[in-house]
């Protein structure tokens, strides 16, 4: 049998006793729930008022404030008024002479009865507050039922199990108080104990809801009286609609913590809540304890906003320090276009030529006269690449073709636009070739006039010597890896019914890596694709996001279990690769080939497919991200659990020739990059399965698909590739790269081995051959160099004639013209020189 101690420790409930026998459990009569110390206290108060109803009492009056029952017997055995009574539902009732010796005897009795039950009563009280103190807080069933209670006085505190019904989220511990007035966090019980709430305050408790109807402020207030600065407000989630409102004046949250549970949100006039860190001292600085959804009514209309947790953390606890590698230190020149910009036209879409043009210039603007021919005219910087130039076009409202163009040694782009549209068009005219077109949507351009081309500042980056950038408003639009070296970037117009003059012409060297702007994702392949348990693409949207000014406006999955590079062919032939809007991908990723693996499809079957693929994106000028078909075992090597597999060990012949292709891809087009996927989660294998991550974590969950673990490290991949290819490095530096032969002078031809390279400061390496008819050189031209490499100063220096008799000295000019002067006749002139370009 249980002790008493052993008892008080269990839960009691009421039951009312209304089925018949064997029908069931009794139905509870009431929700609450209560400790035995209660039943125990109730009892004894029960006894103790029993024995105040024999208690012998000296007098007639002190039997008279003894409150009895209709039946009671009372005693009072001193004085004239001695004798037994009878209770009759209102006063004592004299009923017979009581004999001094049993008047005495009873009285005894009786105190004895009440010494003995006041003594239970006080152990009974004291084990109550010996139980609290141990943690076996007396548990009651709402805040607004404490008032009918009456509760032990050794009780300190208590725990109600809700507000105004158990359940419905206010919860709270009361503890008992001195007297005060009723708040909405203070009550009083029956027994004239006041009990207050206390530790942590829920919003709930002190009758808040979150109906998104109900003023809460009231219930704000009392909970920030109620804790001390730097406390904590609880704000639980309890109905379906999650939202405090807050009506009648600013909220007095400064200093607080808010603990808002995930769905809640927070509704009312805020004014302007600050971010922890930034402006502390302000009047109303909440803290919360995690990301917190607003909605600050304050102005009238409702304004959404987050609050962020604090991160004012010790130094101790910093993440991260910067350093020399996080620092950007772009350098900002103005640029003058009478003397720093070369002006010039072709002819569009034909042209190959660009000829010398006239606009008028002033120390900042270009200004174009009318003109209806159908030519591009343009202002260009002989770029030095990692640099950028910005611009602004005048007349806002005038309707005339604003355009950007950019210079290689194999061709040259431009882009142009009227006043009242959302895109840029693009055009590509390679040297001897039909010039191509297509477009690119400016971000918001349809719903913000400051996005539109009259309104947008626009900007060319020469990210390094062989990608550039297109920006609005600072932030790339379009990024484009080209084949050949750039020479030139600049703005200008195309035919025109205005003067319009361009102006805030501003070089900026050594512009670090940011402003990569919105993108579009497409993602297609087979199950190691697929969205399934959550995937790698969404992973890989995280990373990401927000890195070099990434924002991510979409990623759409259209890989399916089972699926071949054939079904992918195929589906992307049928489907194409815009996206429901009709909007093209800013960059794609692929990988299938495991099934063709299973398969034992036929390897150049295979890479015919993934370079039908690739070049599907390369036609639309969108950079793809391909990585080679996934590592993975038998079903035997997993265990036996898993999918039943085939070839698994053929795959190596895959995976080589297919980077073989996207090599080549990338040579040909600077469009197909390949994500090191294999490399990067190390080997695969059965043995690995189920082992102790701390280990060896495994990276299947089955012997063919991705665990959480594997998606992380298939999107991290993926990610680096997908940077590489949205955000080139901004650099100077070039490999060896061969010039051109169009470089060469009359009667002069290039050695097909004549090329340079440049470091990370710029600074150039050419080699340079030269064949001719045999001569004495005088003076005599050799070549003039791409604009890109030309010298910051003259540079002499002695040449190879390919003999021993013949001294060659060699001019390279400022303006990239070589002029070489021979002692002798010669036929050949080799030419090594690194120098400075500015």
């Amino acid at each position: 049998m249980a002790s008493v101690r052993q008892l008080g420790r269990m839960a009691w409930r009421k039951y009312n006793i209304d089925g018949a026998s064997g029908s069931g459990f009794y139905k509870p009569d009431t929700v609450d729930i209560f400790p035995f110390t209660d039943a125990v206290a109730a009892a004894i108060d029960a006894i103790v008022v029993a024995a105040g109803a024999v208690a012998a009492k000296a007098t007639k009056a002190a039997l008279e404030a003894v409150h009895g029952a209709s039946g009671d017997v009372g005693i009072v055995y001193a004085g004239v008024d001695a004798g037994i009574y009878i209770h009759n539902g209102s006063a004592w009732v004299f009923n017979r002479e009581l004999p001094e010796a049993a008047a005495q005897d009873y009285a005894d009795a009786a105190e004895s009865a009440k010494n003995a039950a006041e003594a239970a009563r006080d152990i009974a009280e004291g084990y109550a507050s010996d139980a609290v103190s141990q943690g076996n807080v007396p548990i009651y069933g709402t805040f607004g039922g404490i008032s009918g209670l009456t509760i032990p006085g050794g009780i300190s505190g208590i725990i109600v199990n809700g507000r105004a019904a158990v359940g419905d989220g206010g919860r709270a511990f009361l503890k008992k108080v001195g007297a005060g007035p009723a708040t909405s966090g203070r009550t009083q019980s029956a027994d004239g104990a006041w009990w207050e709430v206390s530790d942590e305050v829920n919003m709930a408790a002190l009758g808040g809801k979150d109906d998104n109807a109900t003023n809460n402020t009231s219930a704000m207030q009392a909970a920030a009286s109620l804790i001390p600065a730097g406390g904590r407000i609880v704000f639980p989630r309890v109905s379906a609609t999650g939202v405090y409102l807050f009506t009648g004046g600013i909220l007095p949250v400064n200093g607080l913590y808010l603990d808002v549970e995930p769905g809640v949100t927070l509704k009312g006039a805020f004014s302007r809540p600050q971010s922890p860190g930034e402006n502390p001292g302000a009047v109303n600085h909440p803290k919360v304890i995690r990301r917190t959804r607003v909605i600050d009514t304050s102005t009238g209309t409702d304004v959404e906003m987050w609050l962020n947790p604090e991160y004012l953390l010790p130094l101790g606890q910093k993440p991260f320090f910067l350093g020399e590698g996080n620092l950007s230190r772009p350098r900002s020149v103005l640029l003058n276009p009478a003397s720093d910009l070369v002006h010039q036209y072709i002819a569009w879409p034909a042209g190959d030529t660009w000829a010398a043009a006239t606009p008028t210039t002033t120390a900042g603007t270009v200004q174009w006269p009318v003109e209806a021919l159908n030519r591009f005219r343009i202002s260009f910087r002989e770029t030095r690449w990692a640099e950028q130039v910005d611009v602004s076009f005048s007349g806002d409202a005038d309707a005339y073709l604003r355009a950007a163009a950019i210079r290689t040694t194999g061709g040259h782009y431009v882009f142009w636009a009227d006043r009242e549209t959302n895109a840029l068009n693009i055009g590509y005219k390679a040297t001897g070739v039909a010039a191509v077109t297509s477009a690119v949507t400016i971000p918001g351009a349809a719903t913000h006039d400051s996005q539109k081309p009259q309104w947008a500042l626009w900007g060319i980056q020469a990210i390094n010597p062989f990608a550039f950038a297109v920006l609005i408003n600072g932030v790339r639009v379009k990024v484009v890896q080209t084949i050949a070296p750039i020479t030139h970037i600049g703005f200008g117009v195309y035919n025109t019914t205005t003067t319009p003059t361009l102006l805030g012409w501003r070089l900026l060297k050594s512009k670090s890596l940011f402003g990569v702007g919105q993108q579009r994702l497409l993602c297609h392949g087979d199950s190691t694709v697929a969205d399934i348990y959550g995937g790698w693409p969404w992973m890989l949207r995280q990373l990401i996001e927000g890195s070099m000014g990434i924002r991510v406006e979409r990623l759409t999955n259209r890989a399916v279990g089972g699926w071949s590079s054939a079904d992918v062919l195929s589906d992307l032939q049928t489907n194409g690769i815009n996206d429901s809007n009709g909007n093209l991908p800013t960059c794609a990723f692929i990988r299938v080939g495991a099934n063709d693996i299973q398969a034992a499809t036929s390897r150049l079957t295979y890479i015919s497919n993934m370079e039908a693929i690739m070049d599907i994106f390369i036609a639309a000028g969108v950079p793809v991200v391909v990585a080679v078909p996934a590592m993975f075992y038998s079903q035997a090597l997993g265990g036996g659990s898993g999918q039943a597999t085939s070839n698994y060990y053929f795959g190596a012949a895959y995976r080589a020739a297919l980077q073989q292709s996207i090599a080549a891809k990338y040579a040909s087009s600077g469009l197909v990059f390949e994500a090191d996927n294999i490399s990067s989660m190390g080997h695969v294998l059965g043995s690995y399965k189920g082992s102790d991550p701390l280990a060896y974590d495994q990276i299947l969950r089955d012997n063919i698909h991705q665990t959480d673990g594997g998606y992380h490290l298939d999107a991290y991949a993926m990610a680096r590739a997908a940077l590489d290819a949205l955000a080139p490095e901004t650099t100077k530096k070039a490999g060896r790269t061969l010039l051109p032969s169009s470089i060469a002078a009359a009667g002069m031809t290039l050695a097909n081995t004549s090329s340079f390279s440049s470091d990370s400061q710029g600074q150039i390496t050419l080699a340079l051959g030269a064949t001719f008819t045999s001569q004495t050189l005088s003076g005599t031209a050799i070549a003039t160099l791409p604009a890109s490499l030309k010298p910051a100063q003259t540079i002499i220096l002695l040449g190879d004639a390919g003999n021993t008799t013949s001294l060659v000295r060699v001019i390279i000019n400022t303006d990239g013209t070589i002029v070489a002067t021979s002692s002798a006749a010669c036929s050949v002139l080799n030419i090594r020189a690194t120098y400075a370009r500015e």
